[in-house]
């Protein structure tokens, strides 16, 4: 995907500046503000955790012992708001080139939740007199992007209309806050056995990235002055995945980690742009 992307944006930047070396172009600020809305995703994690808590059974796997656990959750989002600010060069011919910086949220919540042992093996629970109380939780995606975009105005009647399709590349960090596990363990423990607090777990963390992303975009602008557009824009921005490696701050094991994954971060905007265009 990185490649072809990277192919189409050269082509489309040729072909623009070819057609440009005989016009004036003007420098331009823009900023903007919308909705943004992003998929589903999904969040899976594993560790390799091999510790024999008290309220699960182990009998059916092979030696009797834990090998680790792995999870998968669906992690829901709501609609939230985008921001924008770029810097840009446009041509008279209907080019421009523009260097773009985007500021996206949106707030998650967990849906559908599954976990088995680390090779796929069911989990089983057993009767005991110590048992866990397993509470996770999640906050919000926040990506922030820097790009470099190429687009090119299609021509209509009425001059003061310029619509307009785009294509650019960059950088996003990609950060899911407040990424939240917790299980906490009470009951009466056997004689000469561990206390149910010694096997309590708590991992509260930040997991973040800085990926890839290619953006598509179509919109319209409207030229108010001679200096001053207002447009309507729509883009969709392929954001690849982020992995991370944590500590645990509670863990039977001091010094624990679990390696957590997020994809399907792709999104949409939509919002109200203003550029304002410098001097010819």
């Amino acid at each position: 995907m990185t490649r072809i992307a990277a192919v189409c944006f050269v082509a489309a930047t040729a072909a623009f500046f070819a057609s440009a070396e005989e016009a004036e172009d003007r420098w331009y600020f823009s900023a903007g503000a919308g909705l943004n809305l992003t998929a589903t995703l999904d969040q899976n994690g594993y560790s390799y955790d091999d510790v024999a808590y008290p309220d699960l059974d182990y009998s059916h796997l092979p030696g009797g012992q834990p090998d680790g656990f792995r999870w998968h959750y669906v992690v829901e989002t709501e609609s939230g708001q985008a921001f924008q600010a770029a810097v840009g060069r446009m041509f008279k011919n209907g080019g421009r080139l523009e260097l773009r910086y985007d500021r996206r949220n949106a707030a998650l919540e967990h849906g559908e939740k599954k976990s088995t042992y680390l090779y796929g093996d069911e989990i089983k629970g057993r009767e005991t007199e110590i048992v866990g109380t397993p509470k996770w939780g999640i906050g919000d995606l926040l990506t922030d992007t820097l790009s470099l975009n190429a687009y090119y105005g299609v021509p209509v009647a009425d001059e003061k209309i310029t619509p307009y399709l785009g294509f650019g590349v960059g950088l996003s960090r990609a950060t899911a806050t407040d990424v939240y596990f917790e299980s906490q363990y009470a009951g009466t423990a056997e004689p000469g056995g561990p206390a149910p607090e010694t096997f309590n777990n708590l991992q509260d963390v930040d997991v973040a990235g800085v990926v890839s992303t290619q953006i598509l975009s179509a919109g319209v602008d409207y030229r108010l002055t001679n200096e001053t557009l207002v447009g309507l824009k729509y883009a969709y921005a392929v954001v690849d995945d982020i992995e991370q490696e944590d500590l645990y701050q509670i863990h039977p094991k001091p010094g624990f980690t679990s390696v957590t994954r997020f994809s399907g971060m792709n999104h949409w905007s939509i919002g109200i742009e203003v550029k304002y265009l410098l001097g010819e």
